[in-house]
């Protein structure tokens, strides 16, 4: 669980300082870039808003989880 949080972390940093975050412009009816268009601007923009809730969202599950699964394990090698 750590390694997919971690996982999810690096992925979202590297779309982040890959200039991602700019094309999310299109959810309010913006283009992030006139080179690209509407259609190729979409793309990143979806790469980047679902690693982000995968950031936000699912990356604290999978630590508070993995916390509960060592200390479930601890407990219960203490427990005879």
């Amino acid at each position: 669980m750590i390694q997919r949080a971690a996982a999810i972390s690096c992925l979202f940093l590297l779309v982040h300082f890959a200039g991602f975050r700019e094309y999310t412009g299109i959810l309010n009816g913006t283009i992030g870039s006139m080179a690209l268009g509407w259609e190729l601007s979409a793309i990143p923009a979806v790469f980047y808003i679902v690693l982000y809730l995968a950031f936000v969202i699912v990356m604290p599950v999978l630590l508070v989880a993995a916390m509960f699964l060592a200390v479930w394990k601890w407990i219960s090698q203490k427990v005879p």
